[in-house]
């Protein structure tokens, strides 16, 4: 059962305006953009959400970005009913503003309990096992689809601990992962001692799962990894400072600081994803 801290719904939603399709791929709904005409494409890469899913701009921009890089970028809508309402940021936003009236303290209150439902639901209806089961089926319509030979995965949150767990399968339809601040009930260091396909992992400095010390574990349980698996393991820990849990997907665009440390975390992800697809060492 995947439980969301205060972090996991913390954040901002993003002013852009998506350029793709949503159609339906199998038996979910998905937020598909292809790479313009004339941009060479690489790959697919399959955007795993958070709690929100996938009707927030934020994570359909993102997908943008990846195609504008040349992926077939495919965000689903495995959460359905069972996503937070992004409502909830608005409000959360409201509660920690110190020029805000009580008032409007009061009814951020009454939005966050009137959302309190969807988390419920989350919890209960949509475990992060069952989920991985679904995206990896959709990873292999989406190789068949395009008729790309690589497909990756970007999870954020909620998204990223789905990552994790089909990371661990050498026979799953994914070659490559990458995940910023992961969550759910994984464990640090035994999950990342099982990880066999290429793994990026994005940290914040402030995450109520994952501080410095799982941090240096999840670092010495991958080396170990690279150490045993035959041919090794490509792999990658990048911690980025003065943010917190949610920032590569929630951050706030308004704050130069976290928008700067959104946009490298975005960048060294899609990097990744080509070096593992090039089977490239150096990153």
């Amino acid at each position: 059962m995947f439980i969301p801290s205060p972090l996991c719904c913390s954040g901002s939603i993003d002013a852009g305006t998506p350029t793709g399709r949503v159609e339906v791929i199998g038996d979910m709904e998905c937020y598909v953009r292809e790479p313009d005409a004339g941009v060479v494409v690489t790959g697919a890469v399959v955007v795993c959400t958070d709690v929100f899913g996938f009707k927030v701009p934020n994570v359909r921009l993102i997908a943008d970005v990846f195609a504008a890089n040349g992926f077939v970028a495919v965000v689903p809508d495995y959460l359905q009913r069972a996503a937070v309402r992004a409502e909830l940021l608005d409000a959360e936003c409201i509660v920690h503003d110190r020029e805000a009236t009580i008032w409007q303290r009061f009814q951020a209150a009454m939005l966050i309990l009137w959302c309190m439902p969807s988390l419920l639901l989350l919890m209960f209806m949509r475990p992060q096992l069952a989920t991985a089961k679904r995206v990896n089926t959709l990873a292999n319509q989406v190789r068949t689809r395009w008729g790309v030979t690589h497909v990756g995965l970007q999870g954020y949150c909620y998204g990223g601990g789905v990552g994790i767990l089909l990371s661990q399968q050498q026979d799953c339809h994914l070659d490559a992962f990458s995940v910023a601040h992961p969550g759910g009930l994984f464990r640090i260091p035994a999950d990342f001692l099982k990880i066999v396909k290429p793994i990026h992992v994005v940290l914040a400095e402030t995450d109520l799962q994952i501080g410095p010390k799982q941090r240096n574990e999840m670092i010495d349980a991958l080396e170990q990894v690279d150490s045993l698996l035959e041919g090794g393991l490509l792999s990658k820990v990048e911690w980025f400072d003065g943010v917190r849990h949610g920032f590569a997907v929630r951050g706030n665009e308004q704050v130069a600081h976290v928008k700067q440390q959104r946009e490298a975390a975005l960048t060294s992800s899609i990097r990744f994803l080509n070096a593992a697809f090039s089977k490239k060492s150096s990153l």
